[in-house]
Formats: C-alpha cells, structure tokens, sequence
C-alpha cells in the first residue's frame, strides 16, 4: 500500500526519519523484560524513559499530520493518484450522504 503520493528512495531524509523514529520506538520492546525488572531511576541512567517515548511519538504524529494536511491542500476530486485520495473521496461522499439524510 502506498500512503502520502511519493515513493520514498532509501535514502531519502522523510524516509529516514520515520524509520529511524520507528526503530527508537520499537528496539527497546526486544528488551523490556531487563527494563521491566529495574527501578524507575535505573530506566532513566539506561536511557529508557515515558517522556522519550512521548516525545517520539508525538514527533513522529506531528510528522504524519503534516502529511495528511499537504495532501488535503492538494487533492483534486477528479484525480484518484493514490489510497490517500480514494479515502479522502470516500469520506467526503459519506458527509454528503450523511447531509442529504439530514435534510431529507
């Protein structure tokens, strides 16, 4: 599936940025076990920490709003380029729907 219009190369820095964000997040997983056994204070000297985690995260949503706000700005109704437009398509047809029954 293709989200957000381009196709990334490998070495494209977007690209590179949610890997590198998605790898933060999820490497620590393989080791939960040794964070889940140590005191809070130990978890903050291992450099493990909620608040990285929630920076991550919310780095990595503002990352993504900004894409879905770049492709609302430029999407054209009569221009189907990828999943993200046909599912812009699909809600705006269900609002219209959803209005008409209001109405009706």
């Amino acid at each position: 599936m293709q989200l957000f219009v381009p196709r990334y190369d490998f070495d494209d820095p977007k690209l590179l940025y949610v890997m590198n964000t998605i790898s933060y997040l999820v490497d620590p997983l393989a080791t939960i076990s040794v964070y889940d056994i140590l005191p809070s204070s130990l978890r903050r000297v291992a450099g493990f920490s909620d608040k990285n985690v929630y920076d991550k995260l919310s780095e990595l949503s503002g990352f993504f709003r900004n894409l879905v706000e770049e492709h609302k700005r430029t999407y054209d109704p009569n221009i189907t380029r990828d999943f993200d437009d046909a599912s812009l398509k699909w809600v705006k047809s269900l609002i219209h729907v959803s209005l008409i029954h209001l109405v009706s």
